[in-house]
């Protein structure tokens, strides 16, 4: 299931998870967007895990919110101590405990299947090993206008529309329950850069102070996702799906 396209190398580990990247405005407002919509669905979700889960960053920021998150990771990721019981790392998600996997009733599938050459297949893969899920949340990199060196640098296959997310949980036999753009602000401005110089591909973490504007910026990114139209375009988007119980 969790094919080797989605496995980081540890150059690009390095690049996307540098040390401090938990306090960045675009993981912040990302993570307080997808608890959010675990809030929307009944018990906050249940059991939930993200695949796909990297060092771990956002299963600590939303277990902080008391939300019973785990992650797997194909990749032999550095997790830190603060989350490493909750985190399986050099694992396919097919290799977790059956007893676990029954356990699962919300999948997160975060900036995942745009590596993916068929993402569909993935999903309906998922809700095979995890026959007990209700829900699956993805987010996605949006609009195939803003692609750029960042993309093929991580081995992206495309950035979504909301057409094309509607269609991949579609074939993946999920009933879609929400689907939205967000970072609507960031839009124009990754247009603008588009017509300068190459996007820098290694993520800078804020240093002490900068983390409060960047915890401000993050802010405003939330407003700007919860308060605008979802069909306004914007850098990301996020679909929330279930699983069709009969």
């Amino acid at each position: 299931m969790c094919v080797s396209a989605t496995q980081f190398s540890s150059n690009e580990f390095d690049c996307a998870y540098p040390p401090g990247i938990e306090r960045h405005f675009w993981t912040v407002a990302r993570c307080q967007i997808v608890a959010d919509a675990l809030d929307s669905l009944p018990g906050r979700g249940g059991r939930i895990l993200e695949i796909g889960c990297g060092r771990g960053i956002v299963v600590a920021k939303l277990r902080d919110q008391s939300f019973d998150c785990f992650g797997v990771e194909l990749a032999d990721a550095h997790v830190p101590p603060s989350v490493a019981r909750f985190v399986t790392t050099a694992t396919d998600a097919r290799q977790l405990p059956a007893e676990f996997r029954a356990e699962v009733r919300t999948v997160l599938l975060l900036d995942v299947i745009e590596h993916l050459a068929d993402p569909a297949a993935l999903i309906s893969q998922i809700v095979e090993y995890y026959p007990s899920i209700h829900h699956l949340i993805a987010t996605v990199p949006a609009r195939r206008e803003l692609w750029s060196n960042y993309d093929e640098f991580y081995r992206h296959y495309r950035r979504y529309d909301l057409t094309g997310l509607r269609e991949t949980l579609a074939r993946a036999g999920l009933k879609l329950v929400h689907v939205a753009y967000f970072f609507h602000l960031l839009y124009p401005l990754m247009l603008l850069a588009k017509l300068g110089k190459s996007r820098a591909i290694k993520l800078k973490p804020p240093g002490r102070w900068a983390s409060l504007l960047h915890k401000g910026f993050a802010q405003i990114l939330y407003w700007d996702s919860t308060l605008l139209a979802g069909a306004l375009y914007g850098t990301s988007a996020i679909a929330i799906a279930k699983k069709d119980l009969g």
